[in-house]
């Protein structure tokens, strides 16, 4: 910056704050006056704190990094998880997700010896020890051959449009399907 762009500046803070902020003497040279050391201590104050923000802003984010390891039962790890883990690792590159795929007591068992950080199951099994979140709700259909022995003791929904007998409607009330 030449000398005169730094007599401007100076000559426009003077006026800002409407004061003087160096003293001009010939034996002395150029001396800071009260007004100017304040400035200055303060303006060094603000671009130290400048530079930390600046150094703490290039390093990398408190981003979540590490391991998550989920266990599922096949038909949801297969076909309805997939698109959430991709989604979850692009925002979070700095995970890796690690997917096992079981039966549904194997999963909540593996919850309970803390193998795994969370499981997905279809039909959760209630344990006082396990904390269960209703994630996605789907309705469930009961669907069997005609010759099914279903089909001899209650009517069963299938192709022929049979209705659901009691015992059969009864049985799918204890999954906690509502039909």
């Amino acid at each position: 910056m030449s000398q005169s762009a730094v007599s401007q500046q100076l000559k426009a803070l003077e006026v800002r704050f409407g004061r003087r902020l160096l003293e001009r003497g010939s034996r002395r040279g150029v001396v800071l006056t009260d007004a100017g050391r304040q400035l200055y201590a303060e303006c060094r104050e603000l671009l130290g704190r400048w530079r930390a923000l600046e150094e703490r802003l290039k390093q990398p984010s408190a981003a979540i990094a590490g391991v998550v390891k989920l266990a599922t039962v096949y038909s949801i790890g297969l076909h309805q998880l997939p698109p959430y883990v991709t989604r979850f690792m692009r925002a979070h590159p700095q995970v890796k997700v690690h997917v096992e795929y079981s039966r549904t007591d194997k999963v909540c068992q593996a919850c309970l010896d803390d193998a795994i950080d969370f499981g997905i199951v279809a039909f959760p099994l209630r344990r006082a020890n396990l904390t269960v979140l209703p994630w996605h709700e789907e309705k469930l259909v009961l669907v069997c051959r005609p010759d099914h022995r279903f089909t001899r003791e209650v009517g069963v929904i299938h192709r022929r449009g049979r209705e659901l007998g009691a015992a059969a409607r009864a049985f799918i009330a204890t999954l906690g399907v509502q039909m």
